[in-house]
């Protein structure tokens, strides 16, 4: 029985979903109060990595939804997934909505300080952890300034290649060849 739903990935585990994008609208039904639906990825755990990336379609949940990742794992010490360098401009819809993402209530104190960092939404009706390192709300004049496309490219992490360029109205990943 799934308990997620996703645009990209169904569960990172071990690996690694990075530079993608989606704005897809994404729904998921049913009566299970555990449901969740995230933005790129359904669920996280096992030290999974979602690294620049954006969401920018809709995301409707029953109980939860969140811009990234439904659900992390991070009660094991040492075993977290992490959201690095993303942002959500996407309409989330549910009861709660997870700016980033959502993580298990168990979360270890360790695993908090590497589960979620420089990552930035737009909605400021979102439910954000007060733990998260960089969770932060931009304005619509950030999204389309480059401010927000500056920052994101200045902490990518591959190696000096530009990763983010300023879109007509938002951040956006620079093509490849």
């Amino acid at each position: 029985e799934n308990t997620a739903q996703y645009c990209l990935a169904g569960v990172v585990d071990r690996g690694t979903v990075e530079n993608c994008w989606s704005s897809s609208d994404i729904t998921i039904s049913g009566g299970y109060d555990y449901l969740s639906v995230g933005g790129i990825a359904g669920g996280m755990h096992s030290g999974g990595m979602i690294k620049n990336c954006y969401f920018a379609g809709t995301a409707t949940g029953i109980k939860v939804a969140a811009g990234i990742c439904g659900w992390g794992q991070g009660h094991y010490e040492g075993y977290v997934g992490q959201i690095y360098n993303c942002f959500n401009m996407g309409q989330l819809v549910a009861e709660t909505k997870y700016a980033i993402g959502r993580y298990s209530k168990n979360i270890t104190a360790t695993n908090q300080a590497r589960a979620m960092y420089n990552n930035y939404y737009f909605d400021s009706s979102c439910t954000a952890y007060s733990w998260s390192r960089g969770n932060t709300l931009v304005s619509k004049g950030q999204l389309g300034s480059g401010y927000l496309a500056y920052i994101l490219d200045k902490n990518s992490t591959l190696g000096g290649s530009p990763v983010w360029s300023q879109g007509a109205l938002f951040p956006e990943l620079r093509k490849t060849a």
